[in-house]
């Protein structure tokens, strides 16, 4: 203390170093009391900020599309689902039998021969009633599977007298005629 009463500049420098700490200090404090409390913003707030309602819109243009092609894609699998209550085989009958007689829940899936060597070949296929001679289902260009049979679903209920007509689309052979009776 008695060399820095004797030396005036080192009187200068220790003012200096004592005044620049407390101007530190002050600024510090200054910067601690200005700086803004951080707070939780409500969901107003937080969704008035710019990305936030950026991000929103994107994901709404990206998500009405999907939620329209999903409502599709559930009506085309209801479309294509069915439960099918009984499946029957319509064969040429060697019998006196006039028609086959089928005793079936509705939807029913009907198995058509359409005679040996006939996979792969496309026929038209009609359903008939044999009272009004009505065309109830007609399908043309109808491509038999490897055993030979094509496949006709029936939704609603029948009753009565109806024949199946199988037309070769070729021409090569005659069409085959299959009457049938639902009970």
């Amino acid at each position: 203390e008695v060399r820095l009463m004797n030396d005036s500049d080192l009187i200068r420098e220790t003012q200096r170093e004592e005044a620049l700490i407390a101007a530190l200090r002050e600024y510090q404090d200054a910067l601690v009391q200005s700086e803004p409390a951080s707070r939780i913003l409500n969901f107003r707030e937080w969704m008035l900020q710019p990305l936030t309602a950026a991000a929103a819109v994107v994901v709404l243009i990206v998500s009405v599309p999907m939620l329209g092609l999903q409502q599709f894609a559930v009506r085309e699998a209801a479309v294509e689902s069915l439960l099918i209550a009984s499946t029957h085989y319509v064969e040429g009958l060697r019998s006196a039998v006039q028609s086959q007689a089928i005793n079936a829940d509705f939807p029913v899936l009907l198995n058509v021969d359409a005679g040996p060597g006939s996979s792969g070949k496309s026929y038209t296929l009609q359903l008939q009633d044999t009272v009004s001679g009505a065309v109830l289902y007609e399908a043309e260009n109808q491509v038999t599977g490897a055993e030979g049979y094509l496949a006709l679903i029936l939704r609603d209920p029948l009753q009565g007298d109806f024949e199946i007509v199988l037309t070769d689309e070729s021409g090569v052979s005659e069409s085959k005629h299959y009457p049938i009776t639902f009970q």
